[in-house]
């Protein structure tokens, strides 16, 4: 008879029915040969394992583990020692535990036929069998594995769904309330989400929408665009008051001369570039010599007084300011600072600043 640890490597008997435990089961395709962790299990030398996904399938078998060159277990090496529905108790692995069971066509020739098995019955210890329609919560799903390669094919081992879409509740108007409430509004094509209070609406961005755009609604459920405009310019209701567009605002562009010189019954041609004729302009008169209670820097207003010769003209178009000083020898006349009286400005103590504005 066999000593207790032949019978332990090489199973407890010859049976075809059902052979002695495995400590393991492989889960891919191993070197056979030397101790090596299988399944979550450290395989020691002696120790019985399930060889089944070798990819050559001839190579799948019982084995005894070894530090080197792994064998056929002697209970699973000859034609005689399996049929088809042999079955092997796997003791241990964090998937591979359970009854194992051959699903290969007589005849099988060891070491020549690709052999196939099945787990016919996982290990109730760390599985739970779900029968009919089950809700999961919170619950990590090992068996069987989901996977996803891409979006819109995900397959689970065993069988592939067949589609893989994504049904929300429905409805014409829905107004889900419930915290996490997803719906569906089959009539505006909007997703509709309860907050544990009211109903929160996503509606979809618009077509062709770049950087810049505004987003503005047409309805109560429907998003429009209203593509970006240029520098300058501004949001503003259109006539109709429905919807926003963008106009130019008055006197937002703006040109300075810089300072001129003041010379008697002179002119001047300063081009301006701001495009379009001025719709506002102001001349004044910076100090840069102190005279009449002024210090450098003060400016005034640079007034006309055609009567006697004094003052500036300007006649604005749409690429130039046009200007003609008065003749009289001081050209401009200015109240004192201090007490009020008219004094003759001085040209050379003072320069003429135009504004202008569109």
């Amino acid at each position: 008879m066999s000593s207790i640890q032949i019978e332990i490597k090489d199973g407890l008997s010859s049976a075809t029915a059902i052979k002695g435990p495995c400590r393991v089961a492989t889960t891919a395709n191993i070197t056979l040969s030397g101790v090596q962790t299988i399944d979550g299990i450290a395989v020691v030398t002696d120790d019985r394992v399930l060889v089944k996904n070798q990819t050559t399938a001839s190579e799948n078998g019982i084995y005894v583990a070894d530090t080197g060159i792994w064998r056929r277990s002697k209970d699973f090496n000859k034609t005689r020692d399996v049929r088809k529905g042999t079955m092997v108790v796997v003791a241990g692995g964090t998937v591979g535990s359970g009854l194992w069971q051959i699903t290969t066509a007589d005849p099988i020739d060891v070491g020549t036929s690709n052999i196939a098995f099945l787990l016919v019955v996982p290990d109730a210890s760390t599985s739970v069998t779900l029968a009919g329609t089950q809700t999961l919560t919170n619950k990590t799903l090992t068996s069987p594995a989901i996977n996803t390669p891409t979006i819109n094919t995900p397959t689970i081992t065993g069988g592939t769904i067949a589609s893989a879409t994504l049904t929300l509740k429905q409805g014409t108007a829905p107004t889900p309330t419930a915290e996490g409430d997803i719906q569906w509004d089959t009539d505006d094509n909007v997703i509709a989400v309860g907050d544990s209070a009211a109903t929160k609406l996503f509606v979809p961005i618009p077509a062709s929408t770049a950087a810049g755009d505004i987003e503005y609604f047409t309805g109560a459920k429907v998003k429009a665009r209203l593509a970006k405009g240029t520098a300058s310019q501004a949001l503003l209701m259109n006539a109709g008051a429905t919807a926003p567009e963008w106009g130019t605002l008055p006197f937002v562009q703006s040109f300075e001369t810089s300072q001129q010189t003041i010379t008697s019954g002179g002119s001047l041609t300063l081009a301006h570039g701001l495009g379009v004729k001025p719709k506002l302009y102001l001349a004044v008169l910076q100090c840069t010599t102190a005279e009449h209670g002024y210090s450098i820097g003060d400016e005034v207003p640079a007034l006309t007084i055609a009567s006697n010769s004094r003052g500036v003209s300007i006649v604005p178009d749409a690429t130039n300011l046009n200007i003609r000083y008065g003749n009289f020898a001081t050209a401009f006349e200015i109240l004192n600072k201090t007490t009020g009286a008219g004094d003759a400005a001085t040209n050379a103590n003072w320069r003429l600043v135009v504004r202008a504005w569109v």
